[in-house]
């Protein structure tokens, strides 16, 4: 009978997996992490052999990076996609269990035979990043692996991965430390400079410092005319400084065109050597991008003289990150060298832009994120600004159970001042909004407040109205707002002019009263002016008499599609002309 081989992870499997996840995961330096991921792998799968081959993107191919009790004549193993059983999971991408390697048709000739039975192999990956693969064994004749044990080693190479990435970006950082350090004192008088003459002097002194040099010059490219040009140089000839260099030409216009670091430490002899440079003068040469965003805007250069070692690519990783560094410093200082002449205008409309999305939200956020469920009644509201902006706006006042405030305003600008005036009238009416208190007076009190803490010249319109839900009444006070219309059944439109001054003008302003009561199916529509007084492209307005056909006529079912409707209605009727107003839209049904 043929051997039994299981699918399914058990939970020991599982529990053990775990367990030994967890104690690499923990680990930060790579060596004993590699040698925890050898021991764990081999524990977790009862295997004699385990080895686990680094990737190398630039040769694509696999190398040896550490084993576990592989035969003494591999200690160090390259395999190219294809070959052996780590470099077939190379090529597939998938995972891979054989029974018997000596007799596996892939088996690589430099792996001695007689020693690997029954054997595995995962690739390693982190995201969609191949580090390796890692590669486990029996000895012949041991126990075949099942499907279940390569599924438990892909989920161990899962965690794996992710350990070994950390491990090496905290290598990464911890060998970084020291030159991330003495680059922080170097770069902090840089940063630390907002003049572009102060910070082209700092960058060419602090470089030559941290990279053992004499020599260094700085070129930044001016786009108008096509020119690496030197701003300023230290300890060079004098003639290098007048010596403008076209991209491509020269150590600095190489750079600049490749946009990649550049070594020569034998700039007599190099094809590309500037013949403005006199013989003898620049012994060795290295330089590197200055970015702006990701942008070459120039090089940064320095020297060193014949006695003094080789420049190395560690040298030219240490002056990119430098440069990363005054990058920033001399951007910084260009700008507000322009700002001073050129940019105080857009700098100002940016941060207005800024400031403005934030006072948008600000103030959506004022309105009623959702109208309350009231049984027996079907509400909906709209609220669209014709700027960022706004002065136009909706409430609803929950003042005791059964009693609610209804509030549409308008005030008589636009933009950033009425959005200020609105936001304070909102918080007057709800704190003076009261189920004691008559509309009108809580107009008055809210109107006495404005005249007394505002001097914008500016007003609001309003209506405000009590609502007894229970019964159906409505007492309605006005301030110089558009009327608002009962909507009675079948097609009856009333407007409810109650008169009143508005907002903000008259300390002592007094306001009337009107009280109405809705049967079932009727309802009140509140709007704001930007309705009515909604142009087409040749200046006729909307207008009241629009307004109230539409209503009559009007067989939407519901308060929402009411709106939806309405609102259709006048964008139709405006097209392609712009919005001059803001609107607003509050509507309130009794239902049947």
């Amino acid at each position: 009978m043929p051997e039994q081989r299981s699918t399914t992870l058990d939970q020991a499997a599982l529990q053990r997996l775990l367990n030994i996840s967890a104690e690499i995961l923990g680990q930060l330096d790579l060596d004993r992490l590699l040698a925890s991921v050898m021991t764990g792998a081999a524990d977790l799968l009862d295997a004699s052999q385990i080895n686990l081959y680094r990737y190398v993107v630039e040769g694509d191919h696999l190398e040896t990076w550490i084993h576990l009790r592989a035969p003494e004549s591999i200690d160090r193993l390259e395999l190219r996609r294809g070959e052996g059983l780590a470099g077939t999971v190379l090529a597939s991408g998938r995972g891979l269990r054989i029974d018997d390697y000596d007799r596996w048709e892939g088996r690589t000739p430099q792996w001695p035979p007689g020693v690997t039975g029954p054997s595995m192999a995962v690739p390693l990956r982190r995201l969609d990043e191949l580090l390796g693969v890692i590669t486990v064994a029996r000895p012949p004749g041991s126990p075949l692996f099942a499907d279940s044990d390569l599924t438990l080693l892909q989920l161990f190479a899962n965690q794996a991965a992710v350990a070994v990435a950390n491990a090496q970006l905290y290598a990464g950082v911890t060998r970084r430390a020291d030159e991330l350090s003495r680059l922080y004192q170097t770069s902090l008088d840089v940063v630390s400079q907002l003049e572009l003459e102060d910070v082209l002097e700092a960058t060419l002194e602090r470089a030559t410092g941290l990279l053992d040099s004499r020599y260094a010059n700085l070129r930044l490219y001016d786009r108008d005319r096509g020119l690496l040009f030197p701003l300023l140089r230290l300890n060079q000839p004098d003639a290098s400084l007048q010596i403008p260099l076209k991209p491509g030409e020269g150590l600095s216009g190489r750079i600049f065109l490749s946009g990649e670091p550049l070594i020569v430490n034998d700039y007599d002899h190099w094809e590309g050597r500037s013949p403005e440079y006199p013989a003898g003068s620049v012994p060795r040469a290295m330089g590197v991008p200055l970015r702006q965003a990701g942008e070459v805007i120039g090089v940064l250069a320095v020297d060193r003289t014949g006695d003094r070692p080789p420049f190395s690519q560690d040298d030219a990783r240490l002056l990119s990150l430098f440069a990363n560094q005054a990058s920033v410093a001399i951007t910084n200082a260009r700008q507000v060298e322009q700002l001073k002449h050129f940019h105080l205008q857009q700098i100002g409309k940016e941060r207005l832009d800024q400031q403005l999305r934030m006072a948008q939200a600000v103030q959506a956020g004022l309105l009623p994120d959702e109208l309350p469920a009231i049984p027996g009644w079907d509400l909906a509201g709209l609220w669209r600004p014709a700027l960022q902006l706004g002065g136009d706006y909706y409430d609803l006042i929950p003042l005791a159970p059964d009693r609610w405030g209804l509030l549409m305003a308008d005030v008589s600008d636009k933009g950033i001042p009425a959005a200020l005036l609105m936001a304070v009238a909102r918080t007057l009416f709800r704190v003076y909004a009261s189920a004691d208190d008559s509309p009108r007076v809580t107009l008055a009190r809210v109107n006495h407040d404005l005249v007394t803490s505002s001097h914008s010249g500016m007003f609001v319109t309003a209506v405000y109205a009590v609502a007894d839900t229970r019964s159906g009444e409505v007492r309605l006070a006005a301030a110089g707002h558009p009327p608002a219309l009962v909507v009675r059944q079948p097609g009856q439109v009333h407007p409810i002019r109650v008169g009143g001054m508005p907002l903000g003008i008259l300390e002592e302003a007094a306001f009337n009263e009107h009280a109405l009561q809705l049967q079932p199916r009727e309802g009140i529509v509140l709007y704001t002016d930007g309705i009515t007084e909604a142009s087409d492209a040749a200046g006729e307005q909307f207008g009241p008499a629009r307004l109230h056909a539409f209503l009559r006529q009007s067989q939407a079912p519901s308060a929402q599609l009411l709106i939806a409707a309405l609102d259709e209605a006048v964008r139709t009727f405006v097209g392609a002309a712009p919005a001059s107003d803001d609107v607003a839209y509050l509507v309130i049904r009794r239902e049947g």
